[in-house]
C-alpha cells in the first residue's frame, strides 16, 4: 500500500515571521508499507519505525561519511608519499572527497541491490479513524 506522508517544518504552524521557517512548505513523501490491517484508500494510518533501525539508519548515512572522508585524507596523503611525492592538504582533500563519493556509490549500490529493501522501512502499526 503507498502512504502519503505530509512534512512539516519545525515551525510549520506558526504565525510569527520570525524568518527562521523558511518558507513553511509541506512536502507530501509517498512511503510503500505492508497494508497488515486492511486499511483502505484515504484511511489514515500510523507508521512507526524502529529505534534500533532509525539509529541505523543514522549512523549509515552521517557518521561513516565522516569516519569514511577522515580515512580518505589520511590514506590520500600516506599513498602519495608511498609514491615519493610530497602530500599536502589539497591531496588529502581531494583523497576525502573522492573517498566520500565512493562510500555514497557503495550506498547506492546496495540500495539497487534491496540490501536495505524493508530493513529501513516504516511499518503500519494502527489505524487512526
Amino acid at each position: 500500500m503507498l502512504v502519503r506522508i505530509e512534512r512539516h517544518s519545525a515551525c510549520g504552524d506558526c504565525n510569527k515571521s520570525c524568518g527562521l521557517a523558511g518558507n513553511k512548505s509541506r512536502d507530501e513523501l509517498f512511503i510503500e508499507v505492508k497494508n497488515k490491517y486492511g486499511a483502505s484508500p484515504g484511511q489514515k494510518v500510523k507508521l512507526s519505525l524502529k529505534e534500533n533501525r532509525f539509529s541505523t539508519a543514522a549512523v549509515i548515512m552521517f557518521f561513516f561519511p565522516l569516519l569514511v572522508m577522515l580515512f580518505g585524507y589520511f590514506a590520500g596523503n600516506w599513498f602519495i608519499e608511498l609514491l615519493g611525492f610530497s602530500a599536502g592538504e589539497r591531496v588529502g582533500a581531494v583523497s576525502s572527497i573522492l573517498f566520500l563519493l565512493l562510500y555514497f556509490i557503495f550506498i547506492r549500490f546496495l540500495d539497487r541491490r534491496n540490501a536495505f529493501t524493508n530493513r529501513f522501512r516504516p511499518e503500519m502499526i494502527e489505524l487512526l479513524d
